[in-house]
């Protein structure tokens, strides 16, 4: 599998690029923590090369069944900011096929406000996948 980091527009290439690499590394560990051997796992640093554009978070947002329309219309009032927290994100994509994984910002997961939240001067709130249970198989 190859984990793809990403990083939003700000910042600059080389800040990006070692945070996109420290987001996959974080990714590798909560997979091998899961039981996927390390060597399995391949990280690539994208930065913001592969950002995705508005047009696509916005399509994103349309095809998302999960939402019902008054949530669909209030993620689209906020698109800039959907569209930075979208590209900071891990791809992963199986080496032996191409075949990608899906792309969903996570709406209604408990932390949903707080990753979008750009003007909150606290730090933290956030649970680390790392952090979580392990999931039983």
């Amino acid at each position: 599998m190859i984990l793809g980091g990403h990083a939003d527009e700000r910042g600059t290439d080389e800040y990006n690029r070692d945070l996109s690499e420290r987001r996959a590394q974080l990714a590798k560990s909560f997979l091998t923590e899961q039981g996927i051997p390390a060597d399995n796992l391949e990280i690539q640093a994208y930065g913001k090369e592969q950002n995705l554009s508005a047009d696509q978070v916005r399509q994103l947002v349309e095809e998302n069944s999960e939402l019902s329309e008054e949530e669909r219309q209030s993620a689209l009032q906020r698109m800039h900011t959907l569209v930075l927290a979208n590209n900071r994100r891990v791809d992963i994509t199986l080496s032996t096929t191409g075949q990608e994984s899906t792309r969903r910002y996570p709406f209604k997961a408990d932390d949903y406000a707080k990753l979008l939240d750009r003007n909150s001067a606290t730090r933290g709130g956030v649970e680390l996948a790392s952090q979580k249970k392990k999931i039983e198989n």
